[in-house]
């Protein structure tokens, strides 16, 4: 062993030490805001805030690749219809329309619950008219 390698095996370890050091102090950004400038506009922060805490931060995109195309599809309505029966999701799109009736019944059913003063006398003919006038 030469007089040189102590020195080196502790600049070795002092490097070592340093890049954990950075690596457990970086502040690690996973969102569009280091893309932002440095003084956003509401609008930006909007934007951000909506990636970051709204529906698309909890949208989950998959695309299935590789092998016969009836092979995918076959694959692609079973995991539908398997993630649908999972309670962890929530909603499962997959290009049908199962959905749509469901939706159309929920709004339907709760059209008149934006505020007290909406009744269903709002949204009648006469209703529209005085409103837009």
């Amino acid at each position: 062993m030469s007089a040189r390698s102590p020195w080196i095996i502790s600049a070795w370890l002092a490097g070592i030490a340093a890049s954990l050091w950075v690596v457990a102090h970086a502040h690690y950004i996973t969102d569009l805001s280091a893309f932002l400038p440095a003084k956003p506009t509401h609008l930006q922060k909007l934007m951000v805030d909506q990636l970051r805490d709204g529906p698309a931060s909890r949208l989950l995109l998959i695309a299935l690749e590789g092998g016969a195309p009836e092979t995918r599809a076959r694959v692609s309505l079973d995991m539908a219809r398997r993630l649908r029966d999972d309670a962890a999701f929530s909603r499962v799109e997959n290009g049908e329309t199962l959905t749509a009736a469901r939706d159309r019944d929920f709004l339907f059913a709760h059209r008149y619950l934006l505020s007290d003063a909406v009744d269903a006398a709002h949204f009648t003919t006469s209703g529209l008219k005085d409103a837009i006038g």
